[in-house]
């Protein structure tokens, strides 16, 4: 096995002596013919840990020889391969887990020093010598079981659904959140964005004062922190401490898309210059360390380096930097296209878009195979194109690029994901979407995961994509997934944000803003710098959209002019930006 497939902490280690094996047929066939588990590592090339790991346990001699001589070892690069991470990942990284011939967890968990790992693994190879047949069994139950959840009955929606899940998240929300020092929950402590930006849309609406300052406390917090980088900009992944004042050191380009996202969003609703400022120095630290200016791309993450992070940025510039995964991540890039869309209608920066559609253009030329939809792209070769995170971003970012341009060829390849995403990822008989394609048969035999955050975008996506285009194969499937979590949502506590915004959407519709005749884009421009939560702005060009303008009856003399609808209800028409503004403003305070 070639140990150039595999990736190791920088620093010296003996890791490479153990006789790894990529994740695939041979090594369960190789398990299976000698009658041996699986020891399967996931690790990621920003972790701390697992770059210790590297250097001691997986450098100890004792270890080295028991896990060569009793194990099938199998190492997992996280963010290679997502499926597999979903699916055995223990609660963190590095993950450790011993799995049977067929693929089936036998025992795991995170970190592990070099004593404790020898322990684990001779305990649980000693079980698996004395119990196969009962572990075999067990396998079996654990398949009927299965088979039998999927025949659920399910109940016709709650009118009042969204009020509901509205209220248990609210609870949710007040019962975890740190009222010292903001954020939600106690230590380690993360940034999440898709509960932030649900209390961004909420104080949009209501100008609640115990709303903003639970948001105000958090973003401040985070800002002043030690988990926000205020040398050079950027976030670190997480705080290990409640207060966010010791960062675990990596920066990962998926968060900080995300944060620049939340944090100008937080600018557009409150008009604090603060997070203006944090959201541009963070996009000014992705750009200067995380982007590719030949390929016009984004890299995965930066290391974790605690040394190098303590310094001030004078003495950082004598220093070697954190080592760069140049890998590109569909879905991490897809998100940082939507942020540098927003960026540019907030910060008036035109650079920011050219830079959101030279990334959008080289995902959609490099990472997209007609009927397979998107993969991940390393080695200079895609890889994988049976994740739906990947298309599900990509279906966001598309529609950004035809929201924010008006170029219809993103609108195109949005309807194109949409497709690829009911016909290789729904599951007809629970009526949600799974997580993958199972690559091979020991992913087949376990059970499909669906994710509630995927699910729910899906949901807003094709709510959307039915606003535009009236298809009630979208219309049909989205009510269907809201029905299937609507059983599930409670299993969700603080992360079930996404799936109130897909219920917004579906039961109330998207505010859905048609532009006819605007030639300088003005007025459009105008509208993204407000923040009125799910609205979509479709710019008409009097020319290439001439037969949508005529078949939408709108007024081809009087230009240029706006028309607002949601759902089914649609308001008169107006005629400048002032006129548009005033009403989406009366609308935003209704709705949510």
């Amino acid at each position: 096995m070639s140990k150039q497939m595999f990736r190791f902490s920088p620093r010296p280690n003996k890791a490479n002596r153990i006789k790894w094996y990529q994740w695939g047929e041979e090594a369960f066939n190789k398990a299976k013919e000698q009658d041996k588990p699986l020891l399967l590592s996931i690790s990621a090339v920003w972790c701390h840990w697992c770059h210790v790991m590297d250097e001691t346990s997986y450098s100890d001699d004792r270890n080295i020889e028991f896990i060569n001589e009793k194990l099938i070892p199998v190492r997992v690069d996280s963010d290679q391969n997502p499926d597999i991470n979903e699916r055995y990942n223990m609660g963190g990284w590095p993950t450790t887990v011993v799995l049977t011939p067929e693929g089936r967890i036998l025992n795991g968990g995170t970190y592990m020093p070099p004593e404790e790992l020898y322990d684990f693994l001779s305990k649980t190879v000693d079980y698996y010598n004395k119990h196969k047949l009962a572990v075999k069994n067990t396998e079996k139950i654990g398949k009927i079981k299965s088979k039998r959840e999927v025949r659920r009955i399910y109940r016709p929606l709650s009118r009042n659904l969204l009020e509901v899940v509205k209220r248990y998240l609210d609870d949710n929300i007040r019962s975890n959140y740190d009222k010292l020092y903001g954020g939600f929950g106690l230590a380690p402590k993360f940034p999440y964005a898709d509960v932030l930006n649900y209390l961004i849309d909420k104080y949009a609406k209501s100008k609640d004062d115990d709303v903003f300052h639970m948001l105000g406390k958090t973003l401040d917090n985070m800002a002043d922190g030690g988990i926000y980088d205020s040398e050079e900009g950027g976030f670190f992944r997480y705080s290990t401490t409640r207060d966010w004042s010791l960062p675990h050191y990596e920066k990962m380009l998926e968060d900080n898309a995300m944060l620049v996202d939340t944090y100008l969003r937080a600018y557009q609703v409150t008009g604090i210059l603060k997070y203006r400022e944090v959201a541009y120095k963070t996009i000014s630290y992705m750009l200067q360390e995380l982007y590719d200016d030949e390929r016009s791309v984004f890299y995965g993450s930066q290391d974790a380096d605690e040394e190098f992070y303590k310094l001030r940025l004078e003495q950082r510039k004598a220093k070697k930097r954190p080592a760069i995964d140049k890998n590109v991540y569909t879905s991490w890039n897809a998100k940082a296209v939507s942020a540098f869309f927003r960026a540019w209608a907030v910060l008036d920066e035109d650079k920011y878009r050219d830079i959101a559609l030279n990334a959008l253009n080289f995902l959609n030329e490099k990472c997209f195979k007609e009927g397979e939809g998107y993969c991940r792209y390393y080695d200079e070769s895609p890889h994988n194109f049976n994740i739906l995170s990947e298309q599900v971003y990509m279906s966001i970012a598309n529609i950004d690029g035809f929201q924010y341009t008006g170029d219809r060829r993103y609108l195109k390849r949005a309807e194109e994901i949409a497709d690829i995403i009911y016909n290789k990822f729904y599951d007809s008989e629970e009526n949600a979407f799974n997580e993958d394609v199972p690559r091979d048969e020991v992913l087949k035999a376990l059970d499909n995961i669906k994710d509630m955050s995927n699910n729910s975008l899906i949901v807003w996506f094709y709510t959307l994509l039915n606003t535009l285009k009236d298809n009630e194969k979208y219309k049909r499937t989205a009510k269907e997934v809201v029905k299937y979590f609507s059983e599930r949502y409670t299993d969700y506590g603080l992360f079930s944000s996404p799936y109130v915004k897909a219920l917004m959407a579906y039961t109330e519709g998207i505010i859905h803003v048609s532009i006819v005749g605007d030639e300088t884009g003005e007025i459009a421009k105008n509208v993204f710098k407000m923040y009125v939560p799910n609205t979509f702005v479709e710019q008409l060009d009097l020319k290439k959209d001439a037969d949508i303008i005529k078949n939408r009856g709108y007024d081809e003399i009087r230009l240029p002019a706006a028309y607002v609808c949601i759902g089914t209800k649609c308001m008169n028409p107006v005629y400048n930006s002032k006129q548009l503004m005033e009403m989406l403003k009366a609308i935003s305070e209704l709705y949510l």
